[in-house]
């Protein structure tokens, strides 16, 4: 779906059990490739994904809840948003390596709305698809800011 500013977004949820890491995966691998994400820079956010969507999801006793995952581009840049019922503790460090590491920039805090985490992840389109058309030049910060968690930004 492309709104009328040329970004393009996606929308999953599901019931949080092991099997929504692989469907949100791929999904998100789906939606990037498809706006010209090349198959290297898909892997590192498809690892990155998965790790996001367990931390989101918190442990599955006594019941699974939810978990929301969106993701938008203009074509230079790929923003991941994951939301979860897992339980987040103000001042806990990201405990994401993966995350930290293969994002460009991640914001880390409570959901804005109810219980639970949220995970925003960021990453740059450097290599595209041949068959896609550049429609940026470069990621930018158009995202909330992280006034409650946390936010790292990569080099």
């Amino acid at each position: 779906m492309q709104d009328e500013t040329g970004v393009a977004v996606a929308h999953w949820e599901c019931e949080a059990l092991r099997d929504a890491i692989a469907t949100v995966r791929a999904g998100v691998d789906g939606f990037a490739h498809r706006h010209g994400m090349a198959r290297p820079t898909r892997q590192d956010v498809g690892a990155a994904v998965s790790e996001a969507v367990a931390v989101a999801m918190g442990p599955l006793l006594p019941a699974p809840g939810r978990v929301v995952v969106d993701a938008a581009t203009d074509g230079a840049c790929l923003s991941v948003r994951v939301a979860g019922g897992a339980e987040h503790e103000s001042g806990e460090a990201i405990p994401m390596p993966l995350v930290v590491r293969l994002a460009d920039r991640v914001e880390y805090g409570p959901r804005f709305t109810g219980a639970g985490t949220t995970i925003l992840m960021e990453f740059a389109i450097p290599e595209r698809d041949p068959a896609v058309r550049r429609r940026g030049e470069r990621c930018g910060a158009r995202t909330r800011p992280a006034a409650r968690g946390h936010t790292r930004r990569g080099a």
